[in-house]
């Protein structure tokens, strides 16, 4: 879960100003132990790796996950987005890794509920153009659509550290919500550190049942991309 967070941190701060040539290769390794992310100018001119000799490349697999986060990183590092922030993931981290995209700021919100308990799956449009299911659709999901000029300035909701995200809030810049699961288990409160940031990408875990964690990026939508629907 660790490097997928670092990679979404790296990749938000390039939205104002996009990368064309940019890619990401997900990462590998078992994701345990204390969190960590490099730094320089300019672009990688040379690799040390050691190896465990106890018989397991333990530090070359760890190696493997900060070069392919790198790449993305290094490809940001002339383009920072000062409004950029992040909300730490909370949740039981299990499953599959996510981070939506998408061009333009958002402009709609569909959440899956399983009826009466946790949250199942959610979906968010950018500019006209859906991003992909995350997690399981179940029902008819709830939906808000964003007007004009409107954007998503606070996440909130419940989540239980051994299992599911159990409710989700989005608030928007206009004083609207869209409320969605159970206010049972722990709260979440998630909002950006600068006032003229919008929600950008939500990153996180989810399993064949429903979403276990969830973490908020902020910043700007990038020039040229409003969040018109028509």
């Amino acid at each position: 879960m660790i490097s997928i967070l670092l990679f979404a941190a790296a990749w938000v701060a390039c939205l104002a100003q996009s990368n064309e040539f940019a890619s990401y290769s997900p990462a590998v390794g078992s994701g345990l132990g204390t969190p960590f992310l490099s730094s320089g100018e300019g672009i990688i001119t040379g690799v040390k790796v050691w190896e465990q000799l106890t018989g397991t490349a333990v530090m070359f697999n760890r190696m493997l996950s900060v070069l392919l986060f790198a790449a993305a990183w290094v490809a940001c590092l002339a383009k920072p987005n000062e409004y950029y922030s992040y909300s730490p993931a909370l949740g039981s981290g299990g499953g599959t890794p996510f981070v939506t995209s998408g061009e333009g700021s958002i402009t709609g919100v569909k959440v899956w509920e399983h009826p009466g308990n946790y949250i199942t799956g959610f979906q968010l449009r950018y500019g006209t153009r859906w991003d992909r299911t995350i997690g399981r659709a179940v029902h008819a999901p709830l939906r808000l659509d964003l007007f004009e000029g409107e954007t998503i300035t606070q996440v909130s909701g419940k989540y239980h550290t051994s299992n599911f995200i159990y409710q989700l809030i989005f608030g928007t810049s206009r004083g609207r919500s869209l409320i969605v699961g159970q206010p049972v288990q722990n709260s979440f409160n998630f909002y950006p550190e600068h006032a003229e940031a919008e929600l950008r990408i939500l990153s996180g875990r989810f399993n064949g049942n429903g979403i276990t964690s969830l973490g908020a990026h902020w910043g700007l939508a990038p020039e040229g991309y409003g969040n018109s629907t028509s």
